[in-house]
């Protein structure tokens, strides 16, 4: 039978990239403008998850075959039987990352980002 997987690696040279990119800006502000240290600081904290993915080198991915979806991200994995899950609803974040929800037949519903 077929067997769909997918797998993503943090440490993608795109996000390091762009890592690079937001504190050269943030530093040049600082130098160049003279911009407060404290507001640089503030300006920074969101790519602080990014960072601990790349120095964690976590991976994310799913396995769709017959039977299971099987899912797993960073340490932790789950699996669930295709039969007991309804529908799926992806939802977009405000930081473009995307929450996943199986919505099952029982009602319940499992998140994974």
């Amino acid at each position: 039978m077929t067997e769909f997987k997918f797998t993503r690696q943090n440490r993608a040279p795109r996000t390091v990239c762009v890592l690079i990119c937001v504190y050269a800006a943030l530093l040049a502000l600082v130098i160049l403008f003279d911009a407060a240290w404290w507001l640089m600081a503030l300006l920074a904290l969101p790519t602080l998850p990014a960072i601990w993915d790349i120095a964690q080198n976590t991976s994310a991915g799913l396995v769709l075959d017959q039977n299971k979806l099987r899912w797993f991200t960073g340490t932790r994995e789950a699996e669930i039987d295709r039969s007991d899950i309804d529908y799926v609803r992806f939802d977009t974040r405000w930081d473009f990352s995307v929450r996943v929800s199986l919505i099952l037949r029982s009602g319940k519903r499992i998140s994974a980002a």
